[in-house]
């Protein structure tokens, strides 16, 4: 590194090499190959996949299928966010050493936590049919759906953990973040096509007020370049960050993105819940 500015570096997460792994194989390969990038998260990267090759296809699954999706997408983040929260922030931000220390001093806590965890590697096994990696789904669906049965109980198990989880939000939501940690963020997310609120979509949104369609899923026709724009390399000469609103601040995504971003949307859908 000496001589080089530390933005010149590859990091072990620029180039992965999965575009490679997928070249040449049937197209029933790819969900199951990228899902490979992350054991903590392989729902996002297996329907990001998924969702690609329908749009190919011309394959728009039924409401069924989405809301099965969606499920999948929650315990995701049920289980990611469970491990990240109590596992690693946590931990740092109380002044323990590490998880098993702040078990020591708050064993229900942490219980809850490894149970919260558990649960949405549940959803994932039930609807996917395996707790990491799930191989059940399939481009157009699924292989096989769960009975009502096993969904009832999900609704159950879900119900069951909420007042524990909305204490938990609150205790979190009550820890200073040093100041230090606060720093420029331009959040980056999708939305949905559609009115309502939604992890997915087909186009994309910043905290900044820009917008930006897919030229392949934007059904209102015409010609738009700028998502390809946003996705090639910022090094690349003709790369100019700022004429797409980006500005010069380090992006953001996952579901916080979402919220911030789209945080009307997501309001409206909160007051209708309510």
């Amino acid at each position: 590194m000496e001589g080089r500015d530390a933005g010149d570096a590859d990091g072990p997460c620029r180039v992965r090499g999965f575009e490679r792994f997928v070249q040449g194989r049937p197209y029933w390969e790819a969900p199951v190959f990228v899902q490979r990038l992350c054991g903590i998260c392989p729902v996002t990267y297996q329907m990001t996949s998924v969702r690609a090759l329908e749009g190919i296809l011309g394959i728009d699954p039924p409401a069924e299928i989405r809301l099965l999706r969606r499920l999948m997408y929650a315990a995701e983040w049920i289980e990611s966010h469970a491990l990240h929260v109590f596992a690693l922030a946590l931990p740092d931000f109380l002044g323990f050493d590490s998880l098993i220390a702040l078990a020591e001093r708050y064993p229900d806590e942490v219980t809850f936590a490894l149970r919260l965890k558990q649960l949405g590697n549940h959803i994932q096994s039930v609807i996917g049919g395996r707790a990491v990696h799930p191989i059940n789904t399939l481009v157009g669906g699924f292989g096989k759906l769960p009975s009502h049965r096993e969904i009832e109980e999900l609704r159950s198990h879900l119900k069951a953990v909420i007042g524990r989880l909305t204490d938990a939000v609150g205790m979190v939501a009550s820890i200073d973040v040093p100041d230090w940690a606060a720093q420029p963020t331009l959040f980056v997310a999708l939305r949905p096509k559609r009115p309502d609120f939604g992890f997915r979509g087909d186009e994309i949104c910043t905290s900044g007020g820009a917008e930006f369609l897919d030229r392949n899923l934007d059904r209102r026709g015409g010609d738009n370049t700028e998502i390809d724009d946003i996705a090639s390399d910022p090094g690349q000469p003709g790369h100019d960050r700022g004429q797409h609103g980006l500005g010069g601040d380090p992006e953001t995504l996952g579901v916080r993105a979402k919220v911030v971003a789209d945080w009307q949307r997501w309001w409206e859908a909160r007051k209708k819940e309510r």
